[in-house]
């Protein structure tokens, strides 16, 4: 820990100030300061709480979908251990054609 301060998860985090404003009755603006989130965060916090329940909202995101499978990962790792100094643009091609899941060159 770096200077005593301990260090949380988001959903640690979250909890944690919640009860805060909750249970203990913390003032909202100290809440911010004690916790190192800003006032908007713990309103949004609160707000999603109240609509939805505790859990927290799902992080925006493309699915994954090169290697979610262990079936993928064996191919993809046969795919890259069969041409080594292919560049990722190479790899391509023969990972649509075999999977038919097309993929950026940025797909890593």
């Amino acid at each position: 820990m770096l200077g005593g301060m301990r260090t949380y998860s988001s959903l640690d985090l979250r909890e944690r100030a919640l009860a805060a404003v909750d249970r203990r009755g913390m003032a909202r603006k100290e809440a911010v300061g004690v916790f190192g989130v800003s006032l908007a965060t713990l309103k949004r916090w609160l707000k999603r709480r109240e609509q939805a329940g505790s859990a927290p909202k799902r992080r925006p995101g493309m699915r994954r979908r090169v290697g979610a499978t262990s079936e993928e990962r064996r191919a993809l790792r046969r795919q890259l251990e069969e041409n080594p100094e292919a560049p990722p643009e190479e790899h391509r091609g023969p990972w649509e054609r075999g999977c038919g899941v097309r993929v950026s060159v940025a797909t890593r």
